[in-house]
């Protein structure tokens, strides 16, 4: 009498006709689901067929259970689906409206008097068919105990006029109710359950795109302003190069807009070693010092641990920074270095930066004025990406570690370590 529980809502991601034909194979399997249980509208027919009433009234049963039966499968292929039941779910209202329903109810319920003379008792039958258009229809909170009402009103009056000579007239369709509560209740709370979690997946996945899209932007955007300041600046005294600050400009707004369009898409994360290449020419036109130490052997966590000057690997001024045979799966240490050489271009104020990376590990210093403030949106993203990851991420004054650094003017080290 009720309708089949869907599969997950995450097998239906495609569209067009690929969405179409889950969706229609799924309302069939409810239909089908529902015309089963129709089976049971055999039990007034049998009684009329055995009452003593005249012909005449039989026939008048077996017709309006057949008018029942075919009302029932009518309604229950319009209203029992998923389809139907979001509205309701989503505090929208409800399929079908309260006006649908009442007088959907009614015309059975007139519909299934008819059969009174020739079916007598047995006319109970029909009540849980009603219940289950009403609880199928509308919350639990609602629909149980309005279905409760329907079942048991009738079936008592049936069983007090025939005498109380039969218990099954009360509860065999009682018997039906109970299924048709425990159906519902299950079906209802699982497919909230699965909606719900669709919902926090959605958000989740909103958050992570919004954090990706800051992350290109706001680096991207920073090393723009600053290479049109100093194009501008050299554009006097150094056409050549100011033109080829221009150039990069072009170049980076393309890519840039490319990675956005990527990000969006979530078909792409950042590469560790073109960022390694794009914080030293961000660094060096912001008038930074970048020194830059790539490591690819496990003893570089010892030397990056012990102090923060030169080593090996080290390089500064112009030209490609080698990342080795990093591996960085997730692209968690490149988006860790985009938003620490952002936030040094940014905020800062500093002279000297220097980035050190080995294996499952990446620190960002600065001599600069220090952490003022509250942690910005770039931070609490990084932080949630290295939670996903299982990484660490740390930020304390680079002083006294640091050259240049003093208690004034602290500076900042971030450090990310993956487990």
């Amino acid at each position: 009498m009720g309708h089949a529980s869907a599969p997950g809502r995450d097998e239906l991601k495609e569209t067009g006709k690929a969405t179409q034909r889950p969706l229609a194979a799924r309302h069939i399997a409810g239909f089908v689901y529902a015309g089963i249980w129709a089976v049971f509208l055999v039990v007034p027919a049998i009684g009329a067929a055995y009452s003593d009433a005249a012909l005449p009234w039989k026939v008048l049963a077996w017709t309006a259970t057949a008018v029942f039966t075919a009302g029932y499968l009518a309604l229950a292929w319009r209203w029992f689906s998923d389809e139907a039941e979001k509205p309701m779910l989503a505090g929208q209202g409800a399929v079908p409206s309260q006006r649908e329903l009442v007088t959907g109810v009614l015309v059975l319920a007139a519909v299934a008097v008819l059969a009174i003379p020739g079916a007598g008792a047995y006319v109970s039958a029909f009540a849980p068919y009603l219940s289950a258009l009403i609880i199928f229809t509308r919350p639990p909170r609602l629909g149980v105990p309005l279905g409760l009402l329907i079942w048991a009103v009738p079936s008592t009056l049936a069983y007090l006029l025939d005498g109380g000579g039969v218990l099954w007239i009360v509860l065999g369709p009682g018997i039906g109710f109970a299924f048709i509560v425990i159906i519902r209740l299950t079906e209802y709370y699982d497919t909230r359950d699965r909606q719900r979690a669709e919902e926090l997946r959605h958000a989740a996945e909103r958050d992570a795109i919004a954090r990706d899209v800051h992350d290109v932007l706001g680096h991207s955007l920073t090393v723009l302003s600053i290479k049109a300041q100093l194009a501008a600046r050299l554009i006097d005294s150094d056409p050549a190069r100011a033109r080829d600050e221009l150039t990069q400009i072009d170049a980076l707004a393309r890519e840039s807009l490319g990675q956005i369009r990527s990000t969006v898409s979530r078909l792409r994360t950042p590469e560790l070693r073109g960022e390694l290449d794009a914080a030293r020419s961000a660094l060096e036109a912001a008038g930074i010092d970048a020194e830059i130490t790539v490591g690819t052997d496990t003893a570089a966590h010892a030397r990056i641990g012990t102090a923060l000057g030169r080593g090996a690997g080290t390089r500064t001024g112009t030209g490609s920074v080698d990342a080795g045979d990093l591996r960085d799966p997730g692209g968690l240490l490149a988006w860790a270095l985009r938003e620490a050489v952002t936030n040094v271009l940014r905020h800062s104020g500093a002279g000297r930066c220097r980035i050190q990376l080995a294996p499952g590990l990446l620190r960002v210093a600065d001599d600069g004025t220090g952490m003022t403030g509250q942690e910005g949106n770039g931070l609490r993203g990084l932080r949630e990406r290295a939670r996903a990851a299982g990484a660490t991420v740390r930020l304390t004054p680079a002083h006294p570690h640091m050259e240049g650094t003093s208690p004034q003017r602290p500076g900042t080290l971030i450090e990310v370590r993956k487990s």
